[in-house]
């Protein structure tokens, strides 16, 4: 499918089935996902998948969602973490890269994408 076609007839579901989702496409969503770009490449991003109905259940009840129906409902659940110490990480790879990172390099990860990153 094109992009233009894709974009043009998507839709947000907000009713779902207890039909479960396969663990093979869900992985084939995080598969994709990740495909998206981000900031230097740095992909700092972390998913897990939820099936058991029981932890799904759980999970929704835990957080204040406007949208908990939705989640207590759904087939399976993908959760999204992002990394956010990327400030403190850049400093420490730069520090672990010594002298084999050139002092100019080594200048960005503990300036720049510090400072991008806080």
């Amino acid at each position: 499918m094109e992009y233009t076609t894709l974009n043009q007839t998507r839709h947000a579901v907000k009713a779902f089935t207890d039909e479960k989702i396969s663990t093979d496409v869900m992985k084939e969503i995080i598969t994709q996902a990740t495909l998206a770009p981000s900031a230097f490449n740095i992909q700092s991003w972390h998913f897990v998948i939820v099936e058991s109905q029981d932890k799904i259940k759980a999970l929704s009840q835990e957080g204040k969602f406007k949208n908990q129906p939705q989640i207590e409902n759904a087939g399976g659940v993908i959760l999204i973490f992002s990394d956010t110490a990327l400030a403190q990480r850049s400093k420490e790879i730069a520090q672990t890269a010594g002298n084999e990172m050139p002092e100019s390099l080594s200048e960005i990860f503990v300036t720049r994408y510090a400072e991008m990153f806080n």
